[in-house]
């Protein structure tokens, strides 16, 4: 992906990863589980409010979480890392899986999920 490290490429292409929400109200957490990153990384947001946080690596982010009519998640965040470039990320679920597409500038990168 543009403008990420090639270490940090490298170091999530084969990751394990396992992403859990929970909505509670209008208030929810995304908790994401990896063996690429040393401790879960746990987000709490409203939909359409601005979250700021912080990366596995230390370094910020920003996203603002919606949920569209035909059930798709989407995020608009932008991270330090690659200097506050837009990005846009769809997740979808369809059964026991989630189709997830991030697009920033003219890369896409696209995966599926199981549920587990």
């Amino acid at each position: 992906m543009t403008g990420v490290p090639e270490d940090l490429v490298e170091k999530y292409r084969n990751a394990t990863t396992t992403i859990e929400y929970v909505n509670e109200h209008e208030n929810w957490t995304m908790t994401v589980i990896s063996d690429a990153i040393p401790a879960p990384r746990v987000f709490k947001f409203k939909l359409g409010e601005e979250c700021v946080s912080q990366d596995a690596q230390g370094q910020g982010i920003k996203f603002t979480a919606v949920i569209n009519s035909d059930g798709s998640m989407v995020d608009s965040s932008s991270f330090e890392r690659m200097g506050w470039k837009p990005t846009t990320t769809t997740r979808k679920v369809y059964g026991n899986k989630m189709n997830v597409e991030t697009k920033t500038g003219d890369t896409t990168m696209s995966y599926e999920m199981d549920k587990v």
